[in-house]
């Protein structure tokens, strides 16, 4: 295709004059006076759907009432209530990777805040871990131990786990 500038013919320019001049009559006095403000506003562009709407809807407290209520009857936000640990349909027991029994571990027996090997507790809470002993992680409590992270690294090698002191 031919690149450059092209005139355009008479007919091209006859068209585009119309248009505008059409664009330019629903925007009078007379258009708005003729069909109405709102309608003509709709012919010139389109109207947002928030236009004079302000702010969030406002409840009354009966009205809150009535859509509890209702949510209750209906049983929204029952279908997980109560289902967490071995209720819950996502439950994966045994089957579930290295970073979910980690965190299940965190949340029943807490954060670890000292060491059992050396019994250090003054060192920040990211240095603490729990270590599992027998490195099958289970979910058994018993199978886990605190340990400082110079402590268990020093035990994963002594397990042959890692390669490096």
């Amino acid at each position: 295709m031919p690149t450059g500038i092209y005139e355009r013919t008479e007919a091209e320019k006859d068209r585009l004059r119309e248009s505008a001049d059409r664009a330019r009559k629903l925007r009078t006095k007379q258009t708005f006076e003729k069909i109405g403000r709102k309608n003509a506003i709709s012919l010139i562009g389109n109207v947002p759907w928030n236009k004079g709407k302000t702010g969030l809807v406002k409840y009354t407290e009966d009205q809150k009432k009535k859509k509890s209520e209702l949510a209750k009857k209906l049983g929204y936000g029952k279908w997980m209530s109560g289902r967490s640990g071995e209720k819950s349909n996502l439950w994966l027991g045994e089957k579930a990777g290295y970073g979910a029994k980690h965190e299940f571990i965190r949340k029943n027996l807490g954060s670890p805040k000292y060491c059992e090997h050396c019994k250090r507790s003054n060192l920040s809470h990211r240095s603490y871990h729990w270590a599992n002993k027998d490195h099958k992680y289970s979910r058994k409590f018993s199978d886990w131990m605190r340990l400082c992270v110079s402590c268990h690294r020093k035990y994963d090698y002594k397990m042959k786990i890692n390669k490096t002191p």
